[in-house]
């Protein structure tokens, strides 16, 4: 079998056959996202899922109450857009060395994207994965 050299056509005969195929791909190709471009109040069923804040406006991410049960759940947040875009940690939890209940942040209006990867490491302690750009914390 040679190379693939192109694109191919994809031709299904229902609409709502094809929309779905493009949504089984995009979700293998950039896994679940979730538009956080107003403000998100997250869940634990969102563990695993890709925060999109794309706002001028300052906006704020509440992560959820977790347990030891959640320990290794990870979110990925990206900020789009010249708003400061502010992650609050849920109940008495901490986000790298953020006060219980605190916050980290990136409110640079000249880095219009910049992205964090927190993941749970204890019972109450979110860690920095990965990311880009300066956050700090309260």
């Amino acid at each position: 079998m040679g190379a693939l050299t192109s694109i191919p056509t994809v031709t299904v005969g229902n609409p709502t056959k094809k929309s779905d195929y493009d949504a089984a791909v995009s979700l293998v190709t950039y896994g679940a996202t979730i538009d956080g471009s107003s403000g998100l109040t997250l869940t634990a069923s969102d563990i695993g899922k890709t925060v999109i804040v794309n706002s001028s406006s300052d906006r704020t991410i509440y992560l959820p109450s977790v347990d030891s049960s959640h320990i290794g759940a990870r979110f990925v947040i990206w900020k789009l857009g010249s708003g400061k875009v502010t992650i609050d940690a849920a109940d008495s939890d901490s986000i790298m060395d953020s006060t219980a209940g605190g916050t980290i942040y990136n409110s640079s209006s000249t880095e219009t994207w910049a992205c964090l990867i927190l993941r749970l490491e204890t019972a109450t302690q979110w860690g920095i994965q990965g990311g880009v750009g300066t956050w700090t914390t309260t």
